[in-house]
């Protein structure tokens, strides 16, 4: 199923966008962007989601005895749900980037650029 899923995947890309099209230094440069310029505030909103959490789950264990199975159940939805906020942190954090980028060079008349040189605006 992950193969099937895999393979789908790849044959969409190639359809997409081919290999021969493809700029790998623009591609490094956009993966570099998004992600690991991403660091420094995924780390910060992990670290105070973390402590938030740990401070309510040591409040709730030290004022009232609750039962081993509805810690476990906590601890796994903290687990799931860091994973869904750092995934929503990046893609916020590109799209704005992305955005603003596509904003200034609007501003600047790149985009307005490229119709003389024939090729399509939507496309690039």
């Amino acid at each position: 199923m992950f193969l099937q899923m895999l393979g789908s995947l790849f044959t969409h890309l190639w359809r997409v966008a081919p290999p021969r099209s493809l700029a790998a230094e623009s591609l490094v440069y956009q993966l570099y962007r998004v992600g690991w310029q991403a660091k420094p505030i995924v780390v910060l909103i992990t670290f105070l989601v973390g402590a938030i959490s740990a401070a309510a789950f040591s409040i709730s264990a030290n004022s009232a005895p609750i039962p081993m199975s509805s810690t476990l159940v906590g601890i796994l939805v903290l687990r799931e749900l860091g994973v869904l906020i750092v995934a929503i942190m990046v893609a916020g954090r590109s799209g704005s980037a992305y955005t603003a980028e596509l904003g200034s060079m609007k501003m600047r008349e790149e985009i307005d650029a490229l119709s003389p040189m024939g090729l399509d605006r939507s496309k690039c």
